[in-house]
């Protein structure tokens, strides 16, 4: 907004004194000369009445998106042409930012943590190696059981065994197909998935379980990489 009163400025100053402009340095007035007459007088304008009046048709315009004023200097013109191009872009940037923040899809969940998950009876979703990970880790120790996961279906060749892990139900993004906030059949859905934010993230990117989001803290780190010796390492 500092750039509107700016251009309110340099406006003045391609027009100020110009023919038929709006910023003349004089204005004709009548007076009467106490005996009965009236004469015609050019009476100076005030500079700070033009800069105080540039101010405002400049702020006037961004409002109205129109600059209703008489310009007649090429300099003048070129300024206004400008001046028309930075209202149009602020209002189009304005308009398209509160569009956007008024679509706004919030996505809010009931749990910040897999603690409190736990605590409201939640069931999980889990490739069945990440489920084997983390409850071989400390993090078990925050109450996660087996039989808190959604088992491995039967219909898609798998075990029924907890966790993801048959060869036809593509587990990576079954734990996010299973996921429904409220059900009752907890052999088929889940309530929260323990997955890979990465698989989240580029699932996200194609438009897909866009009303998933990642809670809670890190429950297990796990590193992968190509060997460079065979001796184990001390």
């Amino acid at each position: 907004l500092f750039c509107i009163p700016v251009l309110g400025l340099i406006m003045l100053l391609h027009e100020y004194g110009a023919p038929g402009g709006s910023y003349p340095r004089t204005n004709l007035v009548r007076v009467f000369d106490g005996r009965d007459s009236w004469k015609d007088k050019e009476k100076k304008v005030p500079i700070i009445q033009h800069i105080a009046a540039s101010l405002y048709n400049q702020l006037l315009s961004l409002f109205q998106a129109t600059f209703d004023q008489t310009v007649t200097t090429v300099g003048g013109k070129i300024h206004l042409l400008a001046s028309s191009s930075l209202v149009m872009l602020l209002l189009a940037i304005y308009t398209a930012n509160l569009a956007a923040i008024l679509t706004q899809d919030y996505t809010t969940t009931a749990v910040s943590s897999i603690e409190e998950a736990i605590r409201l009876d939640y069931n999980f979703c889990s490739e069945r190696k990440l489920m084997e990970l983390v409850l071989g880790s400390s993090s078990s120790e925050r109450g996660l059981q087996k039989n808190m996961f959604v088992p491995d279906p039967k219909s898609l060749g798998g075990d029924e065994q907890a966790g993801f892990n048959c060869p036809n139900c593509s587990a990576r993004t079954r734990v996010f197909d299973q996921m429904k906030a409220t059900h009752t059949d907890k052999s088929l859905f889940c309530n929260a998935a323990l997955a890979s934010l990465e698989d989240l993230e580029i699932l996200n990117k194609d438009g897909k379980h866009c009303d998933k989001v990642h809670v809670g803290e890190v429950v297990i780190v796990q590193s992968d990489g190509i060997p460079i010796s065979s001796s184990r390492e001390n």
